[in-house]
């Protein structure tokens, strides 16, 4: 976990993205920074931290995260897959 200025347990706010990301609609594979941020009202900069900084499991459907100009905030990884969901069987995620 990063720096925490505020003493924030930011797993909890991390999760809390991770299961609004679903419910979002999607576009190209892309997520839009103004729709998560409406659905989990979290604070701008709170989120803004989790999207740099944080490891989030994005729905399959899902590959990037971008600003309301189309700037990159979050991406898929391409060292394998980004959610449980996605994980091959009998790899010991439950």
């Amino acid at each position: 976990m990063t720096f925490d200025p505020y003493n924030l347990d930011l797993d909890k706010y991390v999760k809390a993205v991770e299961r609004a990301l679903p419910e979002l609609p999607v576009e190209n594979g892309r997520i839009r920074f103004d729709k998560l941020w409406l659905e989990t009202a979290l604070p701008e900069d709170l989120l803004m931290e989790i999207l740099e900084n944080e490891e989030l499991a994005l729905p399959s459907n899902v590959d990037q995260i971008i600003s309301n100009r189309g700037q990159v905030l979050h991406e898929r990884r391409a060292d394998g897959p980004s959610s449980a969901l996605d994980a091959p069987e009998g790899n010991g995620v439950d």
